[in-house]
């Protein structure tokens, strides 16, 4: 085999590894605002010996997209979700996960994590699918988050989302 034809096959191999990526299926930018009200229950567990540090879980109330977070043109209408909450006397850390409610009646499933500035009320997190239902079963994607708490209480608030997913292809 000549040296020519080997670095064809190389450079044409290497063409294709990198055009695949691009015809794997596009991700598509979606972005939403949720409002929400203050949680439905929480339960707190002190560390012991530890001022200030905490253990929570809490059940948010169920949030409303007052701009919808909308994917393949089917519009959000709401979020509900539970939060695990480690508080320190340093930091807040946190843990969702949940579902959003579509208007036809499909789901998708969501973790997010990320953390609390008591300061400021801010918390920013991270977001990805871990499923879906219907339209949205194979979701693939994530993005970013950042609320502001209407109160002094983590939870009840106004959060922007914004991220890119994937939907596979349809089956034939």
């Amino acid at each position: 085999m000549s040296k020519a034809v080997l670095l064809l096959g190389i450079g044409g191999l290497a063409s294709l590894l990198i055009l695949l990526p691009l015809n794997a299926g596009a991700q598509t930018k979606a972005s939403g605002t949720l409002e929400c009200g203050k949680a439905d229950s929480t339960y707190s567990i002190q560390i012991p010996e530890q001022e200030g540090s905490s253990f929570e879980v809490v059940k948010g109330s169920k949030c409303t997209w007052t701009k919808s977070f909308t994917l393949a043109g089917i519009e959000s209408t709401q979020n509900a979700g539970v939060d695990f909450v480690e508080t320190t006397s340093t930091s807040v850390q946190w843990i969702s996960s949940g579902v959003t409610y579509y208007k036809n009646g499909d789901k998708t499933f969501w973790r997010n994590a990320g953390t609390y500035d008591p300061k400021t009320m801010i918390s920013t997190g991270k977001w990805t699918y871990v499923g879906g239902t219907g339209k949205f079963r194979g979701i693939k994607g994530g993005g970013t988050s950042s609320c502001k708490d209407s109160s002094t209480e983590l939870g009840g608030g106004n959060c922007e989302c914004s991220g890119e997913y994937t939907l596979p292809a349809a089956k034939k």
